[in-house]
């Protein structure tokens, strides 16, 4: 009986550490929370002439539990002193916070101006105004108490800001002659997803730059696109960056890449105009985007590509008043 006992236990026991192993992962510490919730953020029109609601939103991705963090109104004839809108977010990693790039205290229209940065409560409640003195553009969490920006200035500095010591280092200067125009992403080490001109070239190319040495790799140097933005998949085995043919306006085009192979892959994105920024999802198979149905649409919707089957699910439906839509993160 006592064998049998002790035979039970042993068997209990083994499965216990088991599942604890498959729960917790090789290593919990590099395991980021995941709520699976799309962060967006949107103009919607309203009676009044030249005048939109703006909202910083969150939504599932099938569509339901739209939650809108902050709402407030923008002119597009004009300027405001007490207006809201915002040209970029991120999710801290442990879902703690958000940083913004706009929010109360801009003094821009669209991107010219002074462009704050703050730290947003989950249920949209802006809680520090960071870096007060500085212009700039929210790109990357590093862990829980460092995000990296991009300093707007004549040429532009990568920063990284501390949000418990408020210890502010700079990253890379941009040197006055250098082609690099935007930092879009961060890849690893010292590895960060630009954008900027090739040797020779006149029109924005995607790479990847080192920030100590300056080496940079191009993703389409012979490509005739010109590159607006990329970013680089949770896994880290891809980028997906979007740009539209040489003497189109408006007209986007998505492209995925793997990193150590760079082979560009169009997206094939039928009836539906790329329109601006995207979000890889967690699991680094799906992309959510935003874009209009038809060309002449004036219009902006929040559409899913995923990666392994081609399908395209339509997220949002704005009724034809989502005047413009960005997409920002998904954690």
């Amino acid at each position: 009986m006592k064998t049998k006992t002790f035979l039970l236990s042993l068997i209990i026991g083994l499965l216990f550490l088991a599942c604890e192993e498959e729960t917790t992962g090789p290593d919990d510490t590099n395991v980021e929370p995941v709520q699976d919730k799309i962060l967006f953020f949107r103009m919607v029109e309203t009676d009044e002439d030249y005048t939109h609601i703006t909202e910083l939103c969150t939504i599932n991705p099938d569509g339901t539990e739209l939650t809108v963090l902050v709402s407030g109104y923008y002119l597009t004839n004009g300027y405001s002193p007490d207006v809201l809108y915002f040209i970029g977010a991120r999710w801290s990693p442990d879902l703690e916070c958000i940083a913004t790039s706009g929010g109360p205290g801009a003094t821009f229209v669209t991107y010219a101006g002074y462009v704050p940065m703050w730290l947003l409560s989950p249920d949209g409640t802006f809680l520090e105004n960071i870096v007060s003195s500085e212009s700039g553009s929210i790109l990357k969490w590093l862990d829980d108490e460092t995000l990296v920006y991009e300093k707007y200035s004549t040429n532009n500095t990568l920063n990284s800001y501390n949000i418990n010591t408020s210890d502010i280092e700079e990253l890379y200067d941009t040197p006055s002659d250098d082609s690099v125009t935007t930092f879009c992403d961060y890849y690893m080490d010292v590895l960060w997803l630009a954008r900027g001109r090739s040797p020779g070239s006149t029109y924005n190319e995607v790479l990847l730059l080192n920030i100590e040495t300056g080496e940079r790799n191009y993703f389409l140097h012979d490509h005739q696109f010109n590159m607006l933005g990329g970013r680089i998949s949770p896994d880290k085995k891809r980028v997906a960056y979007y740009g539209r043919n040489i003497g189109e306006a408006y007209l986007y085009h998505l492209f995925v890449s793997n990193i150590e192979d760079p082979v560009p892959q169009e997206l094939v994105i039928p009836d539906t105009v790329v329109t601006g920024r995207f979000a890889w999802n967690p699991e680094s198979c799906r992309i959510a985007f935003t874009g209009k149905i038809g060309e002449n649409s004036n219009y902006t919707d929040l559409f899913i590509y995923d990666l392994e089957t081609g399908e395209i699910d339509t997220v949002t439906n704005m009724a034809k008043n989502g005047w413009h839509l960005e997409v920002y993160d998904w954690r």
